[in-house]
C-alpha cells in the first residue's frame, strides 16, 4: 500500500487496511536535527544502554498509559520516548487540538513514527 504523504495516522490508514497500528517502517529520531557524528553515536549507545537497564531490572508493563513519565514501569512507546527523551529529544510531539484531548498524556506509536525527520516505508511481502 502506498501512503499520500509521509506521515502515518493508524486510525485513519486502519481504515483502509482493515487495520490499526501495524507499519512497518525505519524511522530515525536523530538524522536531521543538526548533530554531530560524535554526538549521534553517543545519543545511540544511551539510549540502547537506557533500554537494556530497563529490560535487565526487568520492569513491568506500564498499564497506566496515562502517565509515560515513570520509571517504574513500560510500554513499548513510552521506553523509546523515554531513552531518548534523557538525550534530550523529545519524542512525544503533540499539537494544540491534541493537548485537550484526555488521551494527550499517551504517547502513541505514530508520534515516535510522526517525530522521525528520517523514515522510510518497508514494503511488505504478503505470504
Amino acid at each position: 500500500m502506498e501512503f499520500a504523504s509521509d506521515s502515518w495516522d493508524a486510525v485513519n490508514h486502519g481504515k483502509e487496511r482493515l487495520l490499526v497500528d501495524q507499519l512497518i517502517g525505519i524511522g530515525d529520531p536523530i538524522a536531521g536535527r543538526g548533530i554531530s557524528a560524535t554526538r549521534e553515536i553517543e545519543i545511540r549507545e544511551n539510549v540502547v544502554a537506557y533500554c537494556l537497564r530497563q529490560a535487565s531490572n526487568e520492569k513491568a508493563y506500564n498499564f497506566n498509559v496515562f502517565n509515560p513519565e515513570t520509571d517504574g514501569a513500560f510500554y513499548c512507546s513510552q521506553l523509546a520516548y523515554k531513552a531518548y527523551k534523557t538525550q534530550g529529544i523529545d519524542l512525544h510531539l503533540q499539537t494544540e487540538k491534541d493537548a485537550n484531548s484526555p488521551l494527550a498524556a499517551i504517547v502513541f506509536p505514530e508520534e515516535l513514527w510522526n517525530a522521525c525527520k528520517a523514515k522510510e516505508l518497508v514494503p511488505v511481502q504478503v505470504p
